[in-house]
């Protein structure tokens, strides 16, 4: 059983049996332990090397807990089930199907911006903790804490596949949440205490669900969604075509070469700056053994194939296919003191034209 069925309960996974099927391991790039984003004692990074400041990094977020997973953890005892009951201190936060974040929070996320996450310390989730174990509900942790990944091996693709099953995971646990959750909940001003019990009640109501109601959660929805999940799995898996095309949404000149990234600011992907000829020759319509042989005289250097693989397993070379579209641009950003090079802007701006050549797409727009 994966831990995704077991996270749901007993039974579940004959229901989703895909749960099972399907590999989702550890990310070795997305290291919790020694986080990858946080930056190293007297290291200094240039302003597009994003980085988490806050002690708590990525877990300046607020997730809302389902009933049952919140009854779990409640069950567990510990530093976690103390947690959630200065969490229900809060009655804004205190509902039937599970303990939300309180409105006055997401109205801080507003307004602190995107930049606030893994940054502000006021965003700090209330279950956190310092230290070396600094989840205490980890165990009992949502879809959303449990498929987010700052990096990930496969890149653009993995990131993909980790997204489709999030969305999953959230839709079996509010079908979940909503099942179990029956009229005699507790009122909003209830004890505490009342609302232990109501969520502790939740979670052995989903541990011992009959085979019958498990099935009828196998909704169409529910059927999409894991056909989502399956073709994302299917497209992170593929093996290297023969013929590819750069897949890049954007990339920074560093002093010592490039960084690119084929989905997030979050992972980046060092290259030397002679890239900008290699994926200018993939222009998908060549095989990749070609453009690397013409690469290699332009450059006088052998290429290794394993950079090639590297490349599209980290989601920055794809099988090409029609784009349709308008408003798209790509830009060149020169990290501070890089003085820049109109070479490789040059270069830069072949692979912007293969990619947007015929395919209805506005002019691209380079700026250094």
């Amino acid at each position: 059983m994966s831990e995704f069925s077991e996270q749901l309960g007993s039974g579940f996974s004959s229901i989703v049996p895909e749960l099972d099927a399907w590999r989702f391991g550890g990310e070795s790039f997305a290291t919790c332990s020694e986080c990858a984003m946080k930056p190293r004692t007297g290291q200094v990074l240039p302003e597009h090397r994003l980085v988490f400041k806050a002690e708590a990094r990525c877990c300046t977020y607020h997730p809302d807990l389902p009933n049952f997973l919140a009854g779990r953890a409640l069950r567990r005892g510990g530093i976690g089930a103390d947690k959630i009951r200065a969490r229900l201190e809060h009655l804004d936060t205190r509902y039937a199907t599970g303990i939300v974040r309180p409105p006055e929070l997401e109205l801080e996320y507003q307004n602190l911006g995107k930049s606030s996450f893994g940054n502000a310390e006021e965003l700090t989730c209330p279950y956190w903790i310092s230290g070396t174990h600094n989840c205490t509900i980890y165990a009992d942790r949502n879809a959303v804490c449990r498929t987010w990944h700052c990096k990930s091996v496969d890149g653009a693709r993995g990131h993909s596949a980790w997204t489709a099953l999030r969305w999953l995971l959230l839709e079996l646990e509010s079908e979940l949440a909503k099942t179990v959750t029956t009229t005699d909940a507790p009122a909003r001003d209830a004890s505490v205490e009342n609302w232990v019990e109501w969520y502790i009640a939740c979670a052995e109501r989903v541990d011992h669900l009959d085979i019958e109601t498990l099935k009828s959660l196998r909704t169409p929805k529910l059927e999409f969604l894991i056909a989502e999940v399956a073709q994302a799995i299917t497209l992170r898996n593929e093996s290297l075509p023969e013929v590819v095309a750069p897949s890049v949404a954007d990339w920074f000149v560093e002093p010592d070469g490039v960084a690119l990234t084929a989905w997030s600011g979050y992972d980046l992907v060092d290259a030397p700056t002679w890239i900008f000829e290699l994926l200018s020759r993939l222009d998908g319509t060549k095989t990749w053994r070609a453009a690397k042989f013409e690469t290699e005289a332009e450059i006088g250097k052998t290429i290794s194939d394993d950079l090639i693989h590297t490349l599209h397993r980290r989601g920055l070379l794809s099988a090409p296919e029609p784009q349709t579209g308008t408003g798209v641009q790509w830009k060149i950003h020169q990290a501070p003191g890089v003085e820049n090079d109109h070479a490789l802007q040059e270069l830069a701006q072949r692979i912007i034209d293969a990619m947007h050549e015929d395919k209805n797409l506005e002019p691209p727009n380079t700026s250094s």
